[in-house]
């Protein structure tokens, strides 16, 4: 008769027994006493996931408000954070795999982490180029901003990619308006272009680039309006200095793939 499983020569079945018994043993000592070990700064990137969560859901409500229901079919979280295809402020195309992962709230837990490593800490004066492509993201960049109580220079791109906040009626500057608002975030973009490519809202029509301009008209928000790419990136790092006033800059937060932030070619 063959033996249906190997054992090792020379040893007891009282030895097997004994090795089974404490494998057992140490398995449910194991199981019953796990050691929890918490990841550096935890409650910081705890608190900054869950404020992000709740400005997300501060803009969901208020797009509801305004009859922007969510698409379960684009966005079948709902979230409330995807926008559409094709709408009149509509700078490019854009991916809407990229654009749902960014729905995340957790991601602002990563962007603690982030600065933290960046250096930065309480106080410290930070610049953001915010994007209307990924409001998620702004959103999770505002409450690691908020949770670690940095000082924000933000210049915001008021036109957005498919799927990013681009509905005519409710852009990213009315989402940092409704967390204002909400009394969520107590800061917001201090000034603002079309976005877009070159930053001037180049390829969109005439009346997209106005409906731009009214958004931040009706938000307060400082229009920047360059005449080339390279202007509005002097526009923009001037506008840093003035507002830090000899105060350094500990780190630059982009978000999105705006020009004036990561250029239009390889290699600039």
């Amino acid at each position: 008769m063959k033996k249906l499983y190997w054992r090792p020569p020379h040893v007891s079945r009282t030895a097997l027994s004994l090795v089974a018994i404490v494998a057992v043993g140490m398995l449910v000592l194991v199981e019953s006493y796990p050691v929890v070990r918490k990841q550096d700064h935890y409650g910081a990137r705890i608190a900054a996931a869950r404020l992000s969560r709740d400005c997300m859901e501060a803009i969901k409500a208020e797009k509801l408000r305004l009859g922007h229901k969510p698409d379960p079919e684009v966005d079948p979280a709902e979230t409330g954070i995807i926008g559409e295809s094709l709408t009149a402020v509509t700078s490019n195309t854009g991916f809407l795999s990229a654009k749902l992962t960014s729905a995340n709230p957790n991601f602002a837990a990563v962007l603690v982490h982030l600065l933290i490593e960046a250096g930065v800490s309480q106080g410290d004066v930070v610049a953001m180029g915010a994007s209307g492509s990924f409001p998620g993201l702004n959103v999770s960049t505002y409450a690691a901003i908020k949770t670690l109580g940095l000082k924000p220079i933000i210049i915001a791109s008021t036109s957005s990619s498919e799927w990013g906040a681009n509905h005519v009626d409710y852009l990213w500057l009315d989402m940092d308006r409704t967390l204002q608002d909400k009394q969520l975030i107590d800061f917001g973009a201090m000034a603002a272009t079309h976005g877009g490519i070159d930053d001037l809202g180049v390829g969109m029509t005439k009346q997209g680039r106005a409906l731009l301009d009214v958004a931040m008209d009706r938000n307060g928000v400082r229009k920047l309006e360059p005449t080339s790419l390279a202007d509005s990136i002097n526009k923009r790092m001037g506008l840093y200095d003035e507002i830090a006033s000899n105060r350094p800059i500990k780190a630059y937060i982009n978000v999105g793939g705006g020009s004036a932030s990561v250029g239009t070619h390889v290699g600039k």
